[in-house]
């Protein structure tokens, strides 16, 4: 017990004063002895025995009053344990909706199931609790604002619209869910604190396979303003065989394909079910367009494979293109897959020449064109003629040249550049593009050095030393070894089967100097190791340093094979940071890059149908606009303004996550592991509360009912003492004193 004003209980030595009165108010006698007294006395024993219970019940209630006037004054509070109740509880659902509870069952899905189970624990709330629901899919996200009474009518409207939630294509963090409800604000105070985690039991988001990061929420829950009970229910019955084949992901060479070019698209399926499966077939298709049907083989439970398709495609344009199996499962929003296929008419490049050379035929970027497929000017194009559209420039040019208008921007042997120039240059690939760097004759290696190594932040990755070699003597050359196959830039070329990359000849080079212990990426290298091409990654973008010329000037590379295809892959690899990635895996961020013309805001639309604002930052001289909350699989649509305030959209895809097809149940071994790492039980009573982490009630005030006491205190005194006045009244006959009695 305790007192909101303990300072009145100095008054309780006012309770002797009622005893005081009880003494002092005894009359004192002197006693007479008179023989016939005792038959008297003998006579009033049973009376005087009846007037000492009287005086000691008035004492009492006198007592009481005193003890009521004081304690109402103090205002006791008196805990709910002393009355035999319970606190109130604060209750946090968490719903699993993830993909895999839309698994057929019975007539069904699993996620009704669970809704069943959230739905026993919303009725057996008290109007003293307080209820809020977390949906644990893609990410934790409450489903009411605030929390409600049980009971109440906000609770039945919460009740009604998780029934009206359904399954996403996400994938459910149960940790992550967990651990926001343990931080979330305490529902009020003195509350005892019950989170019910209603799932599926899907093994993939429970990280069972690390279950000692599951001892965060031991800690999180030990340091909790209040004591929480963490119990998971998982619906009966959802256990058992399962028919599932899934399109776990689409993928394509190139997300930028040419207009007319072929493009080889890839379905990944997968028999993430205990069934084998059946063969079946998967079509393709697009905009309600159907390109094709593809074969699927006969699966084993856990075996994959992957199905193409190529195509070319004839109107530029941002196409989605969808795959679809023919078969049905429990499982069915797997059974399809999107990407976005960006189909245009060229992807514009800057190609820069330093001063001409004399001999039209040992023009560096002669030859580069001429594997892109155009002319000596870059003005007509062949008909073999890549992607790529390049526009030529002489090196002094590049001063005024705006640069943001190309995806990639190749240097064919430029003298020196002035430092604002290679400095621009740096702010270009630091926004995503790309950089090839082909030096020869006229590079200057200590202004090579000064402006691309040590003054422009490092586009090369090292610094350059004299060349070696002698371009007029052919008889003296070093080759090149194959490149590695694991490198984007050069799987292609490691293939001497096809190419002929061992028949490089190298006559006179750039020598890169390497200091002991400096790590870089080499491309390509000469016999005995010496590093011929190498590259780093700057910002967003991409350097390549060249050590030869692109012309013959310095080789016979470009009089083979492997220079067509050198050309063509180092171009789509340098691009590639640049170009806007439409196909993204769940919880990467979206990202667009604008003039810095354009409007500073865009909206964006989610694949729940939500819009989000969205500002650029300057960045580079470029706006770039960002999205990270894209935990969401589907589309997105990006609409952004330009100078003209015309809206033009933006779509990317958000693919599902590949494990959330598997239906793996937890094992009792990951059960056990979980529950002792994470202080939770699986199963149960998800109310019941442990004797060890009961609360009870606030306390409450008593002083209201002191003074109703008091009322009554004196009510009783007062009737005791009117009760006995009129007894003494009854019990004394009048005695009136008459004349007759003589001496």
């Amino acid at each position: 017990m305790s007192f909101l004003s303990p300072a009145f209980l100095l008054g309780l030595p006012l309770v002797a004063i009622p005893v005081l009165i009880h003494f002092f108010s005894r009359k004192q006698r002197t006693p007479i002895r008179w023989g016939a007294m005792e038959f008297l006395l003998a006579s009033a024993t049973p009376r005087r025995r009846f007037m000492r219970l009287r005086d000691l019940l008035l004492l009492l209630l006198r007592i009481a009053i005193v003890l009521a006037i004081v304690g109402a004054l103090a205002q006791p509070m008196i805990t709910s344990t002393w009355m035999g109740s319970a606190g109130p509880r604060d209750v946090i659902l968490i719903v699993d909706n993830s993909m895999s509870t839309a698994r057929q069952l019975g007539g069904g899905d699993v996620f009704e199931r669970e809704l069943e189970e959230a739905d026993k624990v919303i009725r057996q709330l008290k109007g003293t609790d307080m209820l809020r629901v977390l949906l644990a899919s893609p990410a934790p996200e409450w489903l009411g604002d605030a929390p409600v009474a049980g009971g109440s009518s906000a609770a039945r409207e919460l009740a009604d619209r998780l029934r009206q939630v359904k399954p996403n294509d996400g994938a459910a963090d149960i940790l992550e869910s967990v651990q926001a409800a343990l931080r979330a604000e305490p529902a009020g105070k003195n509350v005892s604190r019950f989170i019910t985690v209603v799932t599926d039991g899907q093994a993939h988001g429970w990280r069972a396979e690390t279950p000692g990061v599951w001892t965060a929420i031991r800690t999180l829950a030990k340091k909790a303003p209040v004591p929480a009970v963490i119990r998971i229910v998982v619906p009966e019955g959802t256990s058992g065989p399962v028919a599932n084949l899934a399109v776990e992901k689409i993928t394509a060479a190139r997300s930028v394909v040419g207009v007319g070019q072929p493009v080889t698209l890839t379905a990944s399926v997968k028999n993430t079910g205990t069934r084998p499966t059946a063969a079946t077939s998967l079509a393709w298709s697009t905009h309600e367009e159907s390109l094709g049907v593809s074969t699927v083989p006969a699966l084993q439970p856990g075996v994959g494979t992957t199905v193409s398709l190529s195509q070319p495609f004839a109107t530029p344009g941002l196409l989605d293109v969808t795959c679809r199996l023919a078969s049905q499962d429990d499982l069915p929003p797997d059974n399809s897959a999107h990407y976005l296929l960006d189909v245009t008419r060229s992807v514009p490049i800057l190609l820069v020449e330093g001063e001409p050379n004399a001999d039209p035929d040992l023009s560096d970027s002669r030859y580069f064109l001429a594997a892109l497929g155009y002319s000596a000017d870059a003005q007509e194009a062949m008909p073999s003629a890549s992607i790529f559209r390049p526009k030529l420039i002489n090196y002094e040019r590049l001063r005024t040249e705006e640069l943001s208008a190309y995806q990639c921007i190749v240097l064919a042997d430029v003298p020196r550049l002035p430092a604002e120039v290679a400095q621009k240059l740096v702010r270009y690939v630091n926004s995503g593009g790309g950089l090839w760097i082909a030096l020869g004759e006229q590079t200057d290696v200590t202004a090579f050095n000064q402006a691309f190594f040590e003054q422009s932040a490092g586009l090369s990755a090292l610094p350059l030393r004299q060349p070696v070699g002698d371009a007029d003597d052919r008889e003296k050359f070093v080759a090149l070894t194959p490149p590695s196959t694991e490198h984007p830039a050069t799987a292609l070329l490691a293939d001497t089967h096809r190419l002929d990359i061992d028949q490089v000849r190298i006559y006179r080079r750039h020598q890169f100097d390497a200091s002991p212990g400096s790590a870089v990426t080499v491309l390509l290298r000469a016999e005995g190791g010496a590093s011929v091409a190498i590259e780093r990654d700057l910002g967003r973008g991409r350097v390549i340093v060249m050590a030869i010329p692109l012309g013959v000037a310095w080789s016979n590379l470009p009089l083979l094979h492997s220079y067509v295809v050198m050309v063509r892959e180092w171009l789509w690899y340098l691009t590639e940071p640049g170009l806007v990635k439409r196909n993204l895996p769940a919880a990467e961020v979206l990202q667009v890059t604008e003039p810095i013309e354009s409007s500073g805001s865009a909206s964006l639309e989610t694949p729940t149908g939500r819009l989000a604002q969205l500002f650029g930052q300057e960045e580079d001289g470029r706006l770039v606009f960002r999205y990270a909350k894209t935990q969401y699989p589907g589309e997105y649509q990006l609409t952004l303004s330009d100078a003209a305030q015309s809206a033009h959209p933006e779509k990317f895809m958000v693919g599902r996550d590949p494990e959330e097809s598997n239906l793996t149940p937890l094992t009792q071994d990951q059960i056990t592991a979980l529950s002792a790492a994470g202080g939770m039980e699986f199963g149960g009573d998800p109310l019941f509360q442990p004797a060890v982490q009961k609360i009870t009630a606030p306390p409450k005030a008593l002083a209201m009912w002191l003074l109703m006491a008091l009322i009554v205190l004196m009510a009783v005194e007062i009737a005791v003492a009117f009760w006995l006045a009129h007894r003494r009244r009854a019990a004394t006959p009048g005695i009136a004193m008459e004349p007759g009695i003589r001496a």
